[in-house]
């Protein structure tokens, strides 16, 4: 058992382990489905694609506290990934809105990031 963090393409390789402590997502999609649907409206991502890489479908099994990063001008995935995963998830949980580009959310808003994640550790 371990505390784990999962990013983008990689949160779903991440979040398979349902034995984690505690769980950071940032900058995850929903479902490499939905994440095609996004780029590609007319592809038939659900036909192709399938439920293989859905984040979701492994992150509402996870059982312990939650922190969903997203930022609302991520280029790569949508915000509406992040705010959806975080529905999916279990409480107790906490949703943190940045600001940055995919791969730079950290470094823009570290400081958000740190006092939010502090504010939570301090409950959970």
């Amino acid at each position: 058992m371990g505390d784990i963090a999962w990013w983008s393409c990689g949160s779903i390789a991440c979040i398979k382990d349902v034995s984690t402590r505690f769980g950071i997502g940032e900058s995850a999609f929903y479902s490499l489905s939905d994440a095609a649907k996004y780029y590609v409206p007319l592809y038939p991502s659900d036909a192709l694609i399938g439920n293989s890489f859905n984040t979701s479908k492994h992150l509402n099994r996870v059982n312990c506290p939650v922190i969903v990063i997203h930022s609302k001008t991520d280029e790569t995935v949508p915000i509406d990934h992040g705010r959806r995963l975080y529905e999916v998830a279990k409480a107790p949980k906490v949703f943190i809105k940045i600001e940055g580009y995919h791969n730079s959310v950290f470094f823009n808003s570290r400081s958000i990031i740190c006092s939010e994640f502090n504010k939570f550790l301090k409950v959970h």
